[in-house]
């Protein structure tokens, strides 16, 4: 009925974390800007981390959606309570690489040459994972020795990390080469309010406002 009355083709405020209603505040633009730079640039490692509700998920998607229409090859791993066999055979599905073996050695001998051949190709691969704050440590682990995948002038995986702001203090007893970190989401910084309710009002086809 209230679709109805203000003339809604969707439903807005859906719990699931569509682009299309990404309401872009200065903050959330600079931070995509800087994610965005950062894969160009083969940062190797980038960090995004936020509070709980300030729309992290809604980014990336923008993120990925951005990345699929650039046809850069992508996995993007949601799950992340994953031991470490679990998340490099989903890595490398997501990656769409063929691997029938089980050793970690083979795995990573056969990313490496793959990614090595979209180098010449002249193209990158993005690996994203989200809620990193539940990652493993063995599997923090791992990951971090993936930013060592590179030629002599670049690397040639690009690996954004999205998590809460615990996961900040998880990663500093790590060392990740080439990290580019951007500033804390906050509620202050990402929500503006009616302004974001209006937007995302018109955005699912609303006449009233």
């Amino acid at each position: 009925m209230y679709k109805e009355f203000f003339g809604l083709r969707a439903n807005p405020f859906n719990v699931n974390p569509d682009p299309r209603y990404l309401f872009l505040t200065r903050h959330t633009e600079e931070a995509l800007a800087c994610l965005t730079y950062g894969i160009q640039s083969r940062k190797g490692f980038v960090l995004l981390t936020g509070e709980v509700g300030t729309g992290k998920t809604t980014l990336i998607n923008k993120l990925l959606e951005w990345l699929r229409a650039q046809q850069v090859p992508t996995a993007f791993i949601f799950n992340s309570r994953m031991n470490v066999p679990q998340f490099l055979d989903y890595m490398m599905a997501d990656f769409g690489i063929p691997c029938d073996t089980r050793s970690k050695s083979q795995i990573l001998l056969r990313l490496y040459n793959w990614l090595l051949d979209r180098y010449r190709a002249g193209e990158t691969a993005v690996l994203i994972v989200d809620e990193a704050q539940n990652l493993a440590d063995e599997v923090l682990e791992e990951i971090r020795m993936m930013t060592n995948l590179e030629t002599f002038t670049e690397k040639l995986l690009q690996i954004v990390l999205v998590g809460q702001t615990e996961l900040e203090q998880k990663l500093k007893g790590l060392t990740f080469s080439s990290a580019c970190g951007l500033p804390a989401l906050t509620a202050s910084r990402f929500l503006k309010g009616k302004h974001s309710v209006q937007f995302t009002a018109i955005r699912a086809g609303s006449r009233v406002w």
